[in-house]
């Protein structure tokens, strides 16, 4: 008889790397924003935002969660107080 594998599956170790590297990602791209927003005659936040994940290939809707969870953070990177 052969023993039985257990089928794969992604560990909570896994999971949680997948998680950390999501939100550095998001965390280059709000730089990348607040940066973006510095420059004269930088275009609307919206338009930005879109252009940023577009850029990054990033998902849209996940990206603009993590903006609203880093509210504070971001409102102090993108008026040069962070």
């Amino acid at each position: 008889m052969h023993p039985r594998r257990a089928k794969a599956r992604p560990s909570e170790e896994a999971d949680g790397a997948t998680g950390a590297s999501e939100d550095a990602l998001h965390g280059a791209a709000m730089l990348r924003l607040a940066l973006e927003l510095k420059k004269p005659g930088a275009a609307s936040l919206d338009a930005l935002v879109a252009e940023v994940a577009r850029a990054m290939r990033l998902h849209e809707p996940a990206f603009r969660r993590f903006l609203a969870q880093q509210g504070e953070l971001f409102t102090a990177l993108a008026t040069g107080r962070g």
